[in-house]
């Protein structure tokens, strides 16, 4: 009993989380799924109207179904309107969607329960099914909907129908909730993987895959995408990473070891930067950080420092020989900043720290723009 409460709990929260952090795509679902909900309830109406008199020569509407109409175009309307709209709050749309299912519930009961005390009922079955998996909300809601309706139902079904209609009635009412609870525990969980996959995925497609950290691509287009909101008044640094002599490691440890210090470069470099910092695999054994909001050469020294003693003690412990790295730096202050630029600069330093400086050293310069000279 206790793993099922863990699990109900676990999954109660992964879905928690999937409501929250999807909510502009929960709000086009919905504001979609209500639009065509709201037309085929229309139209089923309408043929209902027309055929049953056909099928049923003694059935007449009642009332209730004449205004089950109206009402239903009205939210059709309503629904079209919102559909068009650019950007609709998701507070909006989510009480749109609970009005739909009160007016359909309603409507449903009074068709059902107000109507001939010994005719069956046909519809209230269906709907309790049908209802609480069309749209995306918190499961309390759809579940909370459910139930006050299926109370409000028996109730009414007690006081108008005779007691053998009424319980046959509220028992195939009471089955279609509990197919319902079913139905939709079922339409959430898949909606759940569906999301966590779609996750998954970006995230295989933006990180790489043996170092855990941004890959070049993605690694690039987040560097852009911070310049274009900071430029012209950008100030970064750009730390481009080298590990010395890498062949040497796969050649003389294996390459299964050389994987496990390129992991433990990138884990490193992510454990140790701000959260906010960008930090990537550009390829084989180099890799990039951008330092944002840091102004001067001596602060990213200092940061060059703190990270060359940090990577080559964990790279050394992993590799069991000693491992060192070389760093180019490039710092910009207050400026224009073109990324392409800012990377050249940094590779071109790093080749010279690597060959002026010798190796596991590091080399800081200032960015030359375009109206500098190199």
């Amino acid at each position: 009993m206790g793993k099922f409460i863990s699990l109900v709990k676990r999954s109660y929260q992964r879905w928690s989380q999937y409501y929250l952090k999807s909510g502009d795509l929960i709000t086009m679902d919905n504001t979609r799924t209500l639009f065509y909900v709201s037309i085929w309830t229309v139209l089923i109406l309408g043929m209902f109207m027309a055929l049953t008199p056909l099928i049923l020569p003694k059935w007449e509407p009642s009332v209730y179904h004449y205004m089950f109409v109206p009402v239903s175009v009205l939210f059709f309307l309503v629904a079209f309107y919102f559909r068009n709209r650019r950007h609709n709050s998701k507070r909006c749309v989510t009480i749109l969607c609970v009005a739909f299912q009160v007016m359909v519930y309603s409507f449903i009961i009074m068709m059902d329960a107000m109507t001939g005390a010994e005719e069956h009922a046909g519809f209230m079955p269906v709907i309790c099914i049908m209802l609480p998996v069309l749209f995306t909300m918190r499961l309390l809601i759809n579940y909370g909907l459910l139930f006050i309706a299926e109370v409000v139902y028996i109730v009414i079904t007690i006081q108008y129908k005779t007691p053998t209609v009424g319980r046959y009635n509220i028992f195939t009412s009471l089955v279609g909730v509990v197919c319902a609870m079913v139905m939709t525990a079922f339409v959430t969980w898949l909606r759940l993987q569906s999301y966590e996959s779609q996750l998954e995925y970006q995230r295989l497609s933006i990180c790489d895959t043996l170092s855990n950290i941004f890959n070049k691509q993605a690694m690039i287009e987040a560097a852009n995408h911070y310049l274009s909101e900071t430029n012209p008044h950008t100030s970064c640094a750009l730390l481009f990473f080298d590990l010395d002599d890498f062949k040497q490691i796969n050649d003389t440890c294996g390459h299964l070891t050389g994987d496990n210090v390129l992991r433990c470069v990138g884990n490193t470099l992510r454990d140790h930067m701000e959260a906010d910092d960008i930090v990537g695999r550009f390829g084989g054994d180099e890799y990039l950080v951008l330092l944002k909001n840091v102004h001067t050469k001596e602060a990213v020294e200092k940061k060059c420092r703190a990270l060359d003693q940090v990577l080559s003690e964990n790279c050394t412990r992993v590799a069991g020989t000693k491992v060192t790295l070389s760093i180019g730096g490039v710092v910009a202050d207050d400026q224009m900043v073109d990324f392409d630029r800012l990377l050249f600069q940094s590779d071109q330093i790093l080749y010279q720290a690597k060959a002026l400086s010798g190796k596991g050293q590091f080399i800081v310069r200032k960015y030359q723009s375009n109206t500098q000279k190199g």
